[in-house]
């Protein structure tokens, strides 16, 4: 699930020119200051649109998917350059983040299915879940 949203991811940031030309200045500066001093923690870059790193060192750790997989698919944490931005490389930031948010939500709404609802009469709980291609809703006992 996760390498499939970071090509969806991905693909809506390649459809912005200004933010592909940023993202490869980036990339340079990703290989000389962070993947060259630490190989080992930090992967390649070959200035994909959109890089992704899986959850290493000290954000494995504080990542929800990997603490709680049952719960979480994946976990997105979108960074860019946005500390003490300003002008066109605020607005920059912004679109991207727009990007990101406009993709996942036109992916999101086509998966079909239903909420299903099922209550724990040990506890009390009543347990959501989300099931794709079934249509209604149940709560159970």
């Amino acid at each position: 699930m996760a390498k499939g949203l970071a090509a969806l991811l991905g693909k809506a940031m390649s459809g912005v020119p200004e933010i592909v030309r940023r993202n490869h200045e980036l990339s340079s500066l990703y290989r000389r200051y962070a993947r060259g001093p630490e190989p080992d923690t930090f992967p390649d870059s070959k200035g994909e649109p959109l890089l992704v790193l899986p959850p290493l060192g000290r954000t494995y750790r504080t990542n929800f998917a990997v603490r709680y997989p049952h719960v979480t698919r994946s976990e997105i944490i979108i960074e860019v350059p946005d500390e003490g931005a300003g002008g066109r490389s605020l607005e920059l930031c912004v679109q991207a983040h727009l990007k990101v948010e406009e993709a996942l939500l036109r992916a999101f709404r086509r998966n079909k299915g239903c909420r299903q609802a099922a209550l724990d009469s040990a506890t009390g709980l009543l347990h959501l879940r989300w099931v794709p291609g079934v249509w209604r809703s149940k709560i159970g006992t």
